[in-house]
């Protein structure tokens, strides 16, 4: 049986038993938001991580109360694949998702001045903080996606030209960041002490233990966390728009931006593309290429 068969025999359940039509075509509308997500991976075969990395997304995407609405969804989901495949001993990787703090106040923007507060204040001695530390400054520096924090390896970042190669953004774009030279020193440290980091085997730059590499919901909750340190609200989408707003007020061309951040535009082409290496990208923001 296919994903979305899934969903039809659940939908069908949901009818039997009673569930307003409103209710039906809102766990029919997340639910195929996430099948979209996890492509061809089988229901049968998914892994909690798998939804963590889709809630942790949508976390960027939409409020606390529609990431609620989808764990909601899910849950019912997971319910009944459980309830079906009782006897094959199912492991339903929807029951144990948490609800976001609804109450929370998620600001657009941070200030320049709070963000290097909120960065002072992170630990920075174990090799967890060092990671830690290294991923905020990466993640504003370089205005990356948390998607694309997550799926950096080493032979991504060159830390010599305070380059960072980003592979597949979004829409399976690739482009070039830059990181300024604070996260340069945060990421040699990091490298530095992720050799000893339960004996790192994978080539993702931002590893957890055991090696396997950190999700979206942990990239999430580590800048999370670093803002509730000094009283803020934060997150990895909040870094990107506050770095974005804070160059184009120093004076960063437009089209620029548009070639770091990743985003589209009728005004750029992919001919322009080409204009921009690597160095140049970094020297331009840094007011070196002007």
């Amino acid at each position: 049986m296919d994903n979305n068969e899934w969903l039809e025999r659940f939908l069908t359940d949901c009818e039997f038993r009673s569930c307003s039509a409103k209710t039906l075509e809102a766990y029919r509308q997340r639910i195929n938001v996430f099948l979209e997500y996890i492509g061809d991976i089988p229901v049968r075969d998914l892994k909690r991580q798998d939804c963590t990395d889709f809630l942790a997304e949508m976390c960027e995407k939409v409020s606390k109360s529609s990431v609620c609405s989808y764990i909601t969804a899910l849950k019912s989901f997971g319910r009944f694949i459980e309830a079906e495949l009782w006897d094959e001993g199912w492991r339903n990787v929807f029951g144990t998702l948490r609800y976001p703090k609804t109450e929370e106040y998620k600001p657009i923007l941070v200030s320049e001045d709070e963000i290097e507060r909120m960065l002072e204040a992170m630990p920075k001695r174990t090799p967890t903080a060092k990671r830690d530390y290294a991923l905020a400054c990466l993640a504003y520096s370089s205005g990356l996606r948390a998607s694309e924090l997550a799926d950096l390896t080493v032979e991504d970042i060159d830390t010599d030209e305070r380059t960072v190669h980003v592979r597949h953004g979004k829409g399976d774009k690739e482009r070039w960041s830059f990181m300024d030279t604070r996260a340069q020193e945060a990421v040699l440290s990091w490298l530095h002490a992720r050799r000893k980091f339960d004996g790192a085997t994978s080539d993702r730059l931002f590893v957890g233990r055991g090696s396997e590499r950190l999700s979206r919901m942990s990239i999430y909750t580590v800048i999370s966390d670093a803002g509730s340190r000094v009283g803020m609200t934060v997150t990895p989408h909040t870094m990107r728009r506050s770095r974005t707003t804070h160059l184009r007020e120093s004076g960063t061309p437009l089209d620029v931006l548009q070639k770091m951040l990743g985003h589209s535009s009728p005004t750029t082409t992919s001919d322009s593309y080409v204009k921009f290496s690597p160095e140049s990208i970094r020297d331009m923001v840094e007011g070196r290429g002007k």
